[in-house]
């Protein structure tokens, strides 16, 4: 039994992972801010985009995955030293299902898109912000917008105060922007790119952007699985 964490910048996605049987177990969601290492035993596997965690992870002796140790995923058309560890995993998952094109989408505090072409190398994607940063953002680049409340569904109609008027823009701009980002790959790759979505928010982008693949709250941590078994 192995533990695996996907670390993200505002969430750690912890699971034990049985190499005999292929499945996981105990899977939870804490915040980063609030998780310690301490609380972990035995062999560890990770994705990990927060550098101070993944120094403590690389004293504790986890697999950490990297450019160097992503199960031999083709990196020839991209800048290795730049893609996250997160997106590693995601795109290793995604050339495991073996169609390719295809594309995953990984909706969390930023939004990616990990694309991969006819002969399954990885060959870039995109980076945004998720709703949550956004709201974050705006609030804290103006002097009186607040970070407005969080909603599952956005607005159907103009705002008629300042939180339903950021709430429409963000999370319509979100779901546009995501949809553009996808138009931007199908036209690179082939208008029947298949494109997975998979994180937290993953459920209400797939209810407002038509034709996308359910991957399922494990898709990172699979990836980081098949990273580990391959060294």
């Amino acid at each position: 039994m192995i533990t695996v964490l996907n670390v993200g910048n505002t969430h750690t996605q912890i699971a034990a992972y049985d190499p005999e049987t292929g499945e996981f177990s105990g899977v939870r969601i804490e915040p980063t801010a609030d998780f310690s290492l301490s609380e972990l035993s035995g062999e560890l596997a990770a994705a990990c985009v927060v550098p101070e965690v993944g120094r403590e992870l690389g004293r504790r002796g986890a697999f950490l995955v990297d450019a160097e140790h992503c199960a031999k995923l083709d990196l020839s058309a991209v800048d290795r030293t730049t893609v996250g560890a997160d997106r590693l995993a995601n795109a290793v998952e995604l050339r495991s299902r073996r169609e390719f094109p295809a594309a995953v989408m990984d909706f969390g505090t930023a939004i990616t898109l990990e694309a991969l072409d006819a002969d399954g190398r990885f060959i870039g994607g995109a980076i945004m912000p998720g709703r949550a940063l956004l709201r974050r953002i705006l609030a804290q680049g103006t002097a009186q917008l607040p970070v407005a409340e969080w909603s599952e569904e956005p607005p159907d109609k103009v705002g008629t105060d300042t939180d339903s008027a950021i709430r429409l823009g963000v999370d319509r701009g979100a779901i546009g922007g995501a949809a553009a980002v996808i138009g931007t790959a199908r036209r690179q790759l082939g208008s029947d790119l298949k494109v997975t979505a998979t994180g937290g928010d993953a459920g209400l982008f797939m209810r407002h952007i038509e034709n996308l693949i359910d991957g399922g709250p494990l898709f990172t941590l699979r990836g980081i699985v098949k990273c580990w078994e391959n060294g």
